[in-house]
């Protein structure tokens, strides 16, 4: 026992010898490495295995990341024009991570999220994994703009935005894709997506259904 406890004070003694020869400033930049490493690790373990309950049904990405931020303390840093955060999508979700929330909402667009010090920071490639970005404009029969026609990506439930105040809208989409182009009583247009060229889309009554629109005391 006398042998081993000899031992263990010479190495003891040889490391802090050691030690003092590295310059102070030395010591610590690596303190303060190994600080930022573990800070950085508990950053990303947190919202790894924060679990939040959300429940949003056909509302904007928007208005999903203030939810998460509400529930969760994180917060979201992004550029606007690279993410598209009108774009029209439902979560439903009871207790679970919010890195696999946040894949849910994310998925197919191309988005990616590194986490920072509890900051999530939002990017996008606009050519990653063949997706474009397209613009475009929607008028009635008579020219003026359309407010809140929904425009929503051929085969992607999830994907889609509604025009805003002067009748424009903007999307990432599939390379290729189309576009169903629809309001409550005309006719619902299919459109060729088209990056780098606004789209103008007419949309004209559908005299059938509206015929079956109902008035009543309380609204339509």
């Amino acid at each position: 026992m006398n042998q081993k406890n000899s031992s263990l004070n010479k190495t003891t003694h040889s490391l802090w010898r050691n030690s003092k020869r590295i310059p102070l400033y030395m010591r610590f930049f690596v303190l303060f490495l190994a600080c930022s490493i573990s800070l950085t690790y508990a950053a990303g373990t947190y919202a790894q295995n924060t679990k939040i309950s959300i429940e949003l049904q056909n509302k904007s990405v928007k208005d999903v990341l203030k939810e998460i931020e509400k529930q969760s303390g994180l917060s979201f840093f992004f550029n606007n024009k690279h993410i598209d955060v009108n774009r029209r999508v439902s979560v439903s979700a009871t207790q679970r991570n919010v890195s696999d929330i946040l894949d849910d909402v994310f998925r197919g667009t191309g988005v990616t999220y590194s986490i920072s010090d509890k900051m999530i920071v939002l990017s996008a490639n606009l050519q990653q994994g063949g997706k474009v970005m397209v613009k475009g404009n929607v008028t009635d029969d008579e020219g003026n703009p359309f407010i809140g026609a929904t425009v929503m990506e051929v085969g992607y439930n999830g994907n889609g935005v509604v025009t805003d105040i002067d009748g424009n809208f903007s999307l990432q989409v599939t390379e290729g894709a189309s576009l169903d182009v629809s309001y409550i009583g005309y006719k619902t247009q299919r459109v060729k997506a088209v990056a780098g060229r606004p789209i103008n889309i007419r949309l004209v009554e559908d005299a059938e259904l509206l015929d079956e629109v109902i008035v009543v005391g309380y609204g339509t």
